[in-house]
C-alpha cells in the first residue's frame, strides 16, 4: 500500500486545494505571532537555536557575497524544513494540546525517509544556487575597479546591471521553484503519511491556484527573514518562529482537512 493510499488519497490530485482570500497572508502572519505569544518559551528557544546557527556560520566560514546571499536565499530554500518542530507546536495548539519539546522533535520521526529525501532535494537546490551565485560574482566581478567609486556609481556600472538582471532572472527560477514546491509540502508531510510526489504537486497546485497571494506570502516571508539576519541574525530568534508557526496556518487554510480520514491521537473534535 503506497503512503498516497494509507492518507486516503488515490492519486495526487485527489487532494483538495483552496483559494485564498486578499487578507490570508496577513492572517496567517496573525495566527502565527498569537501561536508564537502562547507558545513563548519553546517558540524562543527554537528561534534561539536557529540563530545561533547562524551567529555560529558567520563567525567560522568566510565572509563573501556569495555567502551572504546563499545564507538570505537558504532560509526562504529550506527554512520550510527546519521549522518542522514549529508545525508540531502549531498543531497541538491547534487541538487543544499543550506543545512539548520532546514531542516537536519527535515530529522528525513520522514520515521520516520522505522528509530526509525532501531535505535532501532542497539542500541540493539551495548548494546549486549559492555556487551558481559565487560564479556569477566570479565572472562578472573579478576584474571590476570598485576603487574611488560610489555605491551609484559601481550600480549603475553595466557590468553590475548586467549581473543584477541575470541574478534575478536565476534566482527568481530557483528560488520560485523552491517555494512552489516547498511552502506547504513540509507540514502535509508532517501531518498526513503522504509521499514526497503528493506533497510536492499539492503545494505546485496551491501556488497556481493563489499566484498572487502566494507571491505575496513569498515576498513577505523573504523580508521578515531579511530583516531577521540584518541584526546579525539576533532578529531570527523571534522572525523564524513567527513564520514557522504562520506557515502551519497556511497549510491549514489551503488544503483540505481530511481528518475523517486520518485518526490522530483520537477523534479531533476540535479539528472541524
Amino acid at each position: 500500500m503506497t503512503t498516497v493510499e494509507q492518507a486516503g488519497y488515490t492519486s495526487p490530485s485527489d487532494v483538495k486545494v483552496y483559494r485564498a482570500d486578499n487578507e490570508a497572508p496577513m492572517r496567517w502572519l496573525e495566527k502565527g505571532f498569537i501561536d508564537f505569544k502562547n507558545n513563548f518559551k519553546l517558540s524562543i528557544l527554537y528561534g534561539i537555536f536557529i540563530a545561533a546557527i547562524g551567529i555560529i556560520l558567520i563567525s567560522t566560514m568566510q565572509f563573501s557575497a556569495s555567502f551572504v546571499i546563499g545564507a538570505i536565499t537558504g532560509f526562504v530554500i529550506v527554512g520550510p524544513f527546519v521549522a518542522i518542530g514549529l508545525y508540531d507546536m502549531s498543531r497541538e495548539m491547534e487541538f487543544g494540546r499543550t506543545p512539548k519539546l520532546y514531542h516537536a522533535i519527535s515530529a522528525l520521526k513520522k514520515n521520516t525517509g520522505t522528509l530526509l529525501a525532501f531535505a535532501v532535494a532542497l539542500g541540493f537546490l539551495h548548494t546549486v544556487w549559492t555556487r551558481l551565485t559565487g560564479i556569477l560574482i566570479a565572472i562578472f566581478f573579478s576584474d571590476l575597479n570598485t576603487s574611488g567609486k560610489n555605491m551609484f556609481e559601481i550600480l549603475s556600472d553595466p557590468q553590475t546591471v548586467i549581473f543584477l538582471a541575470i541574478f534575478l532572472v536565476l534566482g527568481a527560477i530557483i528560488v520560485g521553484f523552491a517555494f512552489s514546491v516547498s511552502v506547504i509540502s513540509i507540514p502535509m508531510i508532517m501531518h498526513r503519511n503522504v509521499d514526497i510526489v503528493t506533497a510536492a504537486m499539492t503545494s505546485i497546485r496551491v501556488v497556481r491556484k493563489n499566484p498572487r497571494k502566494m507571491f505575496t506570502w513569498a515576498v513577505m516571508i523573504s523580508v521578515i527573514m531579511f530583516l531577521g539576519m540584518a541584526t546579525a541574525f539576533i532578529g531570527l530568534i523571534f522572525a523564524f518562529p513567527i513564520v514557522g508557526h504562520a506557515s502551519w496556518h497556511a497549510y491549514r487554510e489551503l488544503v483540505e482537512r481530511p481528518d475523517h480520514r486520518i485518526a490522530e491521537n483520537g477523534p479531533l473534535k476540535s479539528d472541524n
